[in-house]
């Protein structure tokens, strides 16, 4: 009988799994699934009873655009150009109101539906830089920049609302893991899905445009691959085929080419006036509307949205071309503004709050982006894609307006450098050596 038992006893501990990663995966996804959760549950505490959006905002714009969408009568809705809810308009990106339009076909129109699916996108995004910060530092860097997110005073509120930017931060990471993908293995799938997600990202808002630029200046000089080149351009065909509709539709209904969105013309003009350079409350800002600029009161009356960009950016121009000696103070007044912890809002708390989480993240992630930066550019490694992020988002500020808002979609992004340092130091104060401020770990 222990003749047999032996035997029987071997083959099942040879059945024994061996290795461990299957039971780590499980704790992993355990970990992300608690901190989607708490992601959840914060936001929604500051989620109001019917989470209608006040009248007029921008979060009131979106609201209107998917009503109409979900009730078959297109996209419509106001602008500073029109009042009314009927117009049909280009002000807006249309991603988030089909998203939300999606919603309201299945819901009706309940604004907490498509607030619950603002809040559902921004946890998620918490799973998305878990991903990311693991291409550049172990583990524990990760959950660390994952929880923070959860409960990021900055993402919190912005996600418990009717806005454009849970949609766009999720889709702007996701393109950003996938650019891992795509530099290591270019083939014909990658390509289309990264142009599905760029082309995604910029239907959320435009405010992206200049980051395939960035991207592809970078694939161009650094990595001459004829592999890497063809790759581009294909995501940048993709792209093209994605915004065929939305041109035609522009062309069909303004008489004109509108890539994009009817408020170029004006976006420029509210960073670049007579109060953004003479009234220091909006140094490196903008006014909400030209309008509000007394001199430009009555530029847009009777103007469509067209003619209003138009007219904006003929005022634009006309400011620029005789306050030369401005150009330098913008620049330097709108990267400040960017930049900076302190908030300027009357909320006490709002700024308290701005000063201690977004303080210490700029303080500490500057000098392992600069040593990644340099360090990415000698090896040629894809994780500059983050690089790349970061300093698109900065420049479309530089070229419009500092606001708060802007910096928004990277603050993840720079919570990685951030946390990296923070475990380096501890580190060295520890005598453990082994965590390194650039992290082997190579995506290519």
């Amino acid at each position: 009988m222990s003749n047999i038992q032996e035997p029987i006893g071997e083959a099942l501990k040879e059945r024994r799994p061996q290795d461990p990663a299957p039971r780590a995966r499980s704790r992993e996804w355990l970990f992300l699934a608690l901190i989607v959760v708490v992601a959840v549950v914060v936001r929604a505490a500051l989620m109001p009873g019917d989470a209608a959006p006040v009248p007029g905002s921008d979060g009131d714009e979106y609201d209107a655009y998917a009503w109409n969408l979900a009730q078959g009568q297109g996209y419509r809705g106001p602008s500073p150009a029109y009042s009314d809810r009927e117009h049909l308009t280009s002000w807006r990106m249309p991603g988030p109101s089909l998203v939300f339009a999606a919603i309201y076909r299945v819901t009706g129109h309940r604004p907490a539906a498509a607030v619950a699916a603002n809040i559902l996108m921004s946890a998620a995004t918490c799973v998305v830089l878990f991903y990311i910060t693991r291409r550049f530092y172990p583990d524990p860097a990760g959950w660390i920049v994952a929880g923070a997110y959860a409960v990021w005073p900055h993402a919190v509120p912005i996600s418990a609302a009717i806005s454009s930017e849970p949609l766009y931060v999720l889709l702007f990471m996701l393109f950003i893991l996938h650019s891992f993908t795509l530099a290591k293995r270019p083939t014909v799938i990658h390509i289309i899905a990264s142009g599905l997600l760029l082309g995604a990202l910029l239907y959320a808002r435009p405010h992206a445009f200049f980051l395939p630029c960035i991207a592809g200046w970078i694939v161009l000089v650094f990595w001459p691959n004829w592999r890497r080149i063809v790759a581009v351009s294909g995501l940048f065909a993709v792209v093209g085929l994605m915004f065929l509709p939305w041109v035609v539709r522009n062309y069909r209904i303004h008489e004109r080419f509108v890539p994009f969105t009817t408020q170029g013309g004006e976006a420029l003009l509210l960073g670049a006036n007579r109060i953004v350079v003479t009234d220091p409350k909006f140094y490196g800002y903008a006014p909400g509307d030209a309008r509000l600029i007394s001199e430009y009161a009555h530029e847009f009356d009777g103007l469509n949205e067209v003619e209003r960009s138009d007219r904006s950016m003929k005022l634009y121009k006309q400011w620029m071309a005789e306050n030369r000696d401005k150009w330098w103070f913008l620049v330097e007044r709108k990267f400040l503004r960017f930049w900076s912890p302190f908030l300027a809002q009357p909320s006490l708390k709002n700024r308290l709050l701005m000063l201690l989480s977004w303080g210490p993240v700029l303080v500490l992630f500057v000098v392992p982006f600069l040593v990644t930066l340099v360090q990415f550019l000698r090896v040629r490694d894809a994780r500059l894609m983050v690089h790349a992020a970061i300093l698109s988002t900065m420049f479309n500020s530089l070229v419009f307006s500092g606001l708060v808002r802007y910096r928004f979609p990277i603050e993840g992004l720079c919570m990685i450098f951030a946390v990296g340092t923070c475990l380096f130091l501890w580190g060295k104060v520890t005598a453990r050596d082994s965590f390194r401020l650039i992290a082997p770990h190579s995506s290519n």
